[in-house]
Protein backbone atom coordinates (compact mmCIF):
# COMPACT_ATOMS: atom_id res chain seq x y z
CA UNK A 1 0.00 0.00 0.00
CA UNK A 2 1.32 3.40 -0.91
CA UNK A 3 1.23 6.26 1.53
CA UNK A 4 0.89 9.73 0.56
CA UNK A 5 1.44 12.48 3.23
CA UNK A 6 0.14 15.66 2.23
CA UNK A 7 -1.46 19.31 3.43
CA UNK A 8 -5.21 18.28 4.16
CA UNK A 9 -6.27 21.99 3.51
CA UNK A 10 -5.15 22.14 -0.36
CA UNK A 11 -6.72 18.59 -0.70
CA UNK A 12 -9.96 19.38 1.31
CA UNK A 13 -11.85 17.81 -1.72
CA UNK A 14 -10.57 14.36 -0.84
CA UNK A 15 -10.51 14.91 3.06
CA UNK A 16 -14.16 16.97 3.53
CA UNK A 17 -16.13 14.04 3.78
CA UNK A 18 -13.88 12.52 6.97
CA UNK A 19 -13.50 16.16 8.71
CA UNK A 20 -16.23 17.48 10.88
CA UNK A 21 -17.34 20.82 9.70
CA UNK A 22 -15.38 22.96 12.27
CA UNK A 23 -12.64 21.07 11.44
CA UNK A 24 -12.59 22.34 7.86
CA UNK A 25 -13.24 25.74 8.60
CA UNK A 26 -10.15 25.67 11.20
CA UNK A 27 -8.20 24.63 8.13
CA UNK A 28 -9.55 27.09 5.89
CA UNK A 29 -9.40 30.51 7.58
CA UNK A 30 -7.67 33.36 5.69
CA UNK A 31 -5.70 33.78 9.07
CA UNK A 32 -5.10 30.34 11.30
CA UNK A 33 -3.47 28.30 13.98
CA UNK A 34 -3.81 25.46 12.94
CA UNK A 35 -3.40 22.61 9.95
CA UNK A 36 -3.89 19.24 9.36
CA UNK A 37 -2.15 16.48 7.49
CA UNK A 38 -3.60 14.16 5.63
CA UNK A 39 -2.74 10.20 4.17
CA UNK A 40 -4.09 8.62 1.35
CA UNK A 41 -3.61 5.43 -0.24
CA UNK A 42 -4.75 4.77 -3.67
CA UNK A 43 -5.99 7.99 -4.18
CA UNK A 44 -8.24 7.60 -1.38
CA UNK A 45 -8.42 9.47 2.26
CA UNK A 46 -7.76 7.38 5.09
CA UNK A 47 -6.98 9.90 7.71
CA UNK A 48 -5.88 12.94 8.93
CA UNK A 49 -4.43 14.46 12.33
CA UNK A 50 -5.33 18.40 13.19
CA UNK A 51 -2.69 20.17 15.05
CA UNK A 52 -3.62 23.99 17.05
CA UNK A 53 -0.50 25.80 17.30
CA UNK A 54 0.24 28.37 19.65
CA UNK A 55 3.74 30.21 18.37
CA UNK A 56 4.25 32.80 21.56
CA UNK A 57 4.30 29.92 24.21
CA UNK A 58 5.77 27.21 21.25
CA UNK A 59 3.36 25.00 22.22
CA UNK A 60 1.33 22.80 20.25
CA UNK A 61 -2.01 20.73 20.62
CA UNK A 62 -3.42 18.13 18.60
CA UNK A 63 -7.07 18.45 18.68
CA UNK A 64 -7.98 14.87 15.91
CA UNK A 65 -5.95 12.18 15.32
CA UNK A 66 -8.61 9.89 12.59
CA UNK A 67 -7.97 6.80 10.68
CA UNK A 68 -9.96 5.01 9.12
CA UNK A 69 -11.09 1.95 10.97
CA UNK A 70 -9.52 -1.11 8.53
CA UNK A 71 -6.61 0.61 8.49
CA UNK A 72 -6.11 1.62 12.49
CA UNK A 73 -3.92 0.14 14.68
CA UNK A 74 -1.16 -0.48 11.32
CA UNK A 75 1.43 2.03 12.27
CA UNK A 76 0.05 5.66 10.24
CA UNK A 77 -0.74 7.13 13.96
CA UNK A 78 3.20 6.93 14.49
CA UNK A 79 3.58 8.15 11.04
CA UNK A 80 1.53 11.27 11.18
CA UNK A 81 2.20 11.84 14.41
CA UNK A 82 6.30 12.16 13.81
CA UNK A 83 5.77 14.34 10.77
CA UNK A 84 4.17 16.71 12.78
CA UNK A 85 6.82 16.46 15.49
CA UNK A 86 9.54 16.98 12.68
CA UNK A 87 7.37 19.98 11.03
CA UNK A 88 7.06 21.32 14.64
CA UNK A 89 10.83 21.19 15.56
CA UNK A 90 11.89 23.00 12.19
CA UNK A 91 9.76 26.18 13.40
CA UNK A 92 10.68 25.82 17.19
CA UNK A 93 8.24 24.52 18.63
CA UNK A 94 9.31 22.99 22.58
CA UNK A 95 5.81 20.88 23.24
CA UNK A 96 3.06 18.97 21.90
CA UNK A 97 0.37 17.72 23.38
CA UNK A 98 -2.48 15.13 22.69
CA UNK A 99 -5.73 15.26 24.86
CA UNK A 100 -8.08 11.71 24.59
CA UNK A 101 -11.02 10.85 25.80
CA UNK A 102 -11.39 7.20 27.62
CA UNK A 103 -14.56 5.61 29.02
CA UNK A 104 -14.32 5.29 33.13
CA UNK A 105 -13.00 2.24 34.36
CA UNK A 106 -10.64 1.96 30.74
CA UNK A 107 -6.93 1.83 30.84
CA UNK A 108 -5.88 5.92 30.11
CA UNK A 109 -3.35 4.41 27.53
CA UNK A 110 -2.52 4.68 23.54
CA UNK A 111 -0.27 2.23 21.85
CA UNK A 112 1.29 5.25 19.70
CA UNK A 113 1.90 7.69 22.73
CA UNK A 114 4.07 5.18 24.99
CA UNK A 115 7.18 6.50 27.12
CA UNK A 116 9.47 4.80 24.48
CA UNK A 117 8.20 7.56 22.00
CA UNK A 118 9.03 10.52 24.26
CA UNK A 119 5.22 10.71 25.80
CA UNK A 120 4.44 11.44 29.21
CA UNK A 121 1.78 9.19 31.06
CA UNK A 122 -1.60 10.79 30.71
CA UNK A 123 -2.79 13.62 32.71
CA UNK A 124 -6.58 13.43 34.24
CA UNK A 125 -8.03 17.27 33.28
CA UNK A 126 -11.53 16.41 33.40
CA UNK A 127 -14.69 14.14 33.73
CA UNK A 128 -17.36 13.83 31.40
CA UNK A 129 -20.66 12.73 31.92
CA UNK A 130 -23.61 11.91 29.75
CA UNK A 131 -26.54 12.13 31.14
CA UNK A 132 -30.66 12.27 30.26
CA UNK A 133 -30.97 15.88 29.38
CA UNK A 134 -35.15 15.74 30.07
CA UNK A 135 -34.86 13.73 33.30
CA UNK A 136 -32.62 16.29 34.65
CA UNK A 137 -35.16 19.23 33.12
CA UNK A 138 -38.07 17.74 35.42
CA UNK A 139 -36.18 18.28 38.34
CA UNK A 140 -37.37 20.65 40.95
CA UNK A 141 -34.23 22.27 41.13
CA UNK A 142 -34.16 23.25 37.79
CA UNK A 143 -37.23 24.43 37.34
CA UNK A 144 -37.11 26.92 40.24
CA UNK A 145 -36.39 30.87 38.25
CA UNK A 146 -36.35 32.78 41.07
CA UNK A 147 -33.27 35.01 40.62
CA UNK A 148 -31.70 36.81 43.91
CA UNK A 149 -31.70 40.97 43.90
CA UNK A 150 -29.08 42.15 41.67
CA UNK A 151 -28.41 39.43 39.42
CA UNK A 152 -29.19 39.14 35.60
CA UNK A 153 -29.20 35.80 33.61
CA UNK A 154 -28.42 36.84 30.07
CA UNK A 155 -28.00 35.10 26.93
CA UNK A 156 -24.60 34.82 25.56
CA UNK A 157 -25.34 36.65 21.91
CA UNK A 158 -26.31 39.52 23.90
CA UNK A 159 -23.19 40.43 24.94
CA UNK A 160 -22.26 44.05 24.60
CA UNK A 161 -18.68 44.81 22.96
CA UNK A 162 -17.27 46.55 25.80
CA UNK A 163 -18.38 42.97 27.99
CA UNK A 164 -15.90 41.64 25.18
CA UNK A 165 -13.45 43.54 26.45
CA UNK A 166 -13.64 43.45 29.46
CA UNK A 167 -13.39 39.52 29.57
CA UNK A 168 -10.67 39.37 27.01
CA UNK A 169 -8.76 41.82 29.72
CA UNK A 170 -9.28 39.73 32.99
CA UNK A 171 -7.92 36.13 30.99
CA UNK A 172 -5.39 34.79 33.24
CA UNK A 173 -6.61 37.79 36.02
CA UNK A 174 -9.70 36.89 37.51
CA UNK A 175 -10.45 34.25 35.08
CA UNK A 176 -8.11 31.14 33.88
CA UNK A 177 -7.33 30.96 30.04
CA UNK A 178 -8.71 27.47 29.84
CA UNK A 179 -12.24 28.62 31.35
CA UNK A 180 -12.27 31.42 28.75
CA UNK A 181 -15.37 31.85 26.96
CA UNK A 182 -14.39 33.47 24.23
CA UNK A 183 -12.43 29.84 23.52
CA UNK A 184 -13.79 28.13 20.14
CA UNK A 185 -16.40 30.83 19.82
CA UNK A 186 -17.12 29.44 16.27
CA UNK A 187 -18.13 26.35 18.03
CA UNK A 188 -20.29 27.61 20.64
CA UNK A 189 -23.99 28.25 20.30
CA UNK A 190 -24.51 31.77 21.58
CA UNK A 191 -28.08 31.35 21.64
CA UNK A 192 -28.00 28.46 23.76
CA UNK A 193 -24.90 29.50 26.68
CA UNK A 194 -25.50 31.76 29.19
CA UNK A 195 -24.09 34.83 31.23
CA UNK A 196 -24.66 36.03 34.63
CA UNK A 197 -24.26 39.34 35.29
CA UNK A 198 -24.29 41.38 39.18
CA UNK A 199 -24.49 44.59 39.31
CA UNK A 200 -24.66 45.34 35.39
CA UNK A 201 -21.05 43.20 35.25
CA UNK A 202 -20.54 39.77 34.00
CA UNK A 203 -19.40 37.21 36.82
CA UNK A 204 -19.83 34.28 35.11
CA UNK A 205 -20.71 31.87 32.00
CA UNK A 206 -22.05 28.97 30.80
CA UNK A 207 -20.47 27.68 27.21
CA UNK A 208 -22.94 25.79 25.32
CA UNK A 209 -22.38 23.69 22.22
CA UNK A 210 -24.09 21.41 19.83
CA UNK A 211 -22.41 18.55 19.94
CA UNK A 212 -24.79 16.14 17.99
CA UNK A 213 -28.32 16.11 16.46
CA UNK A 214 -30.06 15.20 19.88
CA UNK A 215 -26.94 15.98 22.31
CA UNK A 216 -25.86 19.31 23.96
CA UNK A 217 -22.50 19.94 25.01
CA UNK A 218 -22.10 21.91 28.68
CA UNK A 219 -18.64 22.49 28.39
CA UNK A 220 -17.49 25.78 29.91
CA UNK A 221 -18.79 27.10 33.21
CA UNK A 222 -17.34 29.12 35.66
CA UNK A 223 -18.43 32.42 38.02
CA UNK A 224 -15.97 34.50 40.12
CA UNK A 225 -15.03 33.01 42.98
CA UNK A 226 -17.19 35.22 45.77
CA UNK A 227 -19.71 34.23 44.06
CA UNK A 228 -19.07 30.60 43.52
CA UNK A 229 -19.09 30.57 47.35
CA UNK A 230 -22.89 31.73 47.95
CA UNK A 231 -24.10 28.72 45.51
CA UNK A 232 -24.38 31.56 42.56
CA UNK A 233 -23.03 28.83 39.69
CA UNK A 234 -26.30 27.06 39.85
CA UNK A 235 -28.26 29.71 38.42
CA UNK A 236 -26.19 29.56 35.11
CA UNK A 237 -26.11 25.52 35.18
CA UNK A 238 -30.48 25.09 35.31
CA UNK A 239 -31.00 28.24 33.25
CA UNK A 240 -28.63 26.38 30.48
CA UNK A 241 -30.67 23.32 31.12
CA UNK A 242 -33.98 24.16 30.80
CA UNK A 243 -33.10 26.24 27.42
CA UNK A 244 -31.64 23.00 25.87
CA UNK A 245 -34.15 21.11 27.25
CA UNK A 246 -36.59 22.77 24.97
CA UNK A 247 -35.23 21.67 21.41
CA UNK A 248 -36.94 19.73 20.13
CA UNK A 249 -35.40 16.36 20.01
CA UNK A 250 -32.35 17.18 21.99
CA UNK A 251 -32.11 14.08 24.13
CA UNK A 252 -28.86 14.36 26.02
CA UNK A 253 -26.79 16.50 27.76
CA UNK A 254 -22.65 16.28 28.02
CA UNK A 255 -21.18 17.88 31.03
CA UNK A 256 -17.47 18.59 31.64
CA UNK A 257 -15.82 19.02 35.05
CA UNK A 258 -12.45 19.93 35.50
CA UNK A 259 -11.40 17.56 38.03
CA UNK A 260 -9.86 20.52 40.36
CA UNK A 261 -13.17 21.80 40.47
CA UNK A 262 -14.27 20.47 43.40
CA UNK A 263 -17.60 22.29 43.65
CA UNK A 264 -18.77 21.41 40.52
CA UNK A 265 -17.87 17.81 41.11
CA UNK A 266 -19.68 17.68 44.30
CA UNK A 267 -22.98 19.62 42.84
CA UNK A 268 -22.91 17.16 39.77
CA UNK A 269 -22.83 14.02 42.09
CA UNK A 270 -25.65 15.89 43.75
CA UNK A 271 -27.97 16.59 40.90
CA UNK A 272 -27.13 14.46 37.70
CA UNK A 273 -25.95 11.50 39.00
CA UNK A 274 -29.41 9.46 38.82
CA UNK A 275 -29.36 10.81 35.43
CA UNK A 276 -26.00 9.86 33.77
CA UNK A 277 -26.31 7.23 30.98
CA UNK A 278 -21.88 7.27 30.54
CA UNK A 279 -18.97 8.31 32.04
CA UNK A 280 -15.74 9.51 30.57
CA UNK A 281 -12.42 10.82 31.38
CA UNK A 282 -10.39 13.19 28.97
CA UNK A 283 -6.50 12.96 29.91
CA UNK A 284 -3.85 14.71 28.34
CA UNK A 285 -0.59 13.49 27.07
CA UNK A 286 2.60 15.67 26.70
CA UNK A 287 6.00 15.19 24.59
CA UNK A 288 8.89 17.42 24.29
CA UNK A 289 10.30 18.82 21.35
CA UNK A 290 14.04 19.91 22.63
Amino acid sequence: MEIVLENAALHLEKYKLMMIPNHIHLITREVSNHFALGVSAGGAAIGYVLVRTRANISRANIIELKIEQKFAGNGLEKILLHTVENKLREKNYHTLTFDCVFHEGETAMKEFLQPGEGWSDGELLSHIWIADLQGISRAEWIKKKRIPKGFELFSWDELSVSERQDIEAGCDQWYPEKLSPLQEEQQMNASLSVGLRYGGNVIGWMIVQRAARNMVLFKTQFIRDEFRKLGRGILLIAEAIRRTSKIEGMAYGMFVMDKDNADMVRLANKHFAPYVTRRKMFYSFQKKLV
